[in-house]
């Protein structure tokens, strides 16, 4: 678990546009992480109040694993932050509408 650990930290620590979509595939490839990830990144939400960029990889991270009231929660959090962040909008849509397609059931 340490090894995950490290990685985890060394991976979210780097994170600039250009190495993003690293992240992104290392969660997806090694749903091991995303644990320590999320803890890392509400960690950052905590002590950064005015941290779009958490908040909105944590509706990632949400989305991923189609926890979509959660994804809902941490985009409207983006919103109230920056609203002007690009595809805010679309991402909302598709959290809103995959939570009430997950509810219908």
């Amino acid at each position: 678990m340490r090894l995950i650990s490290i990685s985890v930290h060394a991976v979210y620590s780097s994170i600039t546009l250009r190495n993003l979509g690293k992240l992104g595939d290392s969660v997806m490839a090694n749903p091991a992480m995303r644990p320590e990830l999320r803890a890392e990144l509400e960690r950052s939400a905590r002590d950064s109040k005015r941290s779009s960029h958490a908040h909105s990889l944590l509706a990632n991270l949400a989305m991923l694993e189609g926890r979509w009231a959660d994804a809902a929660r941490e985009l409207a959090a983006v919103r109230a932050i920056q609203p002007m962040m690009p595809g805010l909008a679309e991402r909302e849509r598709q959290a809103a509408d995959s939570l009430a397609a997950t509810r219908a059931r």
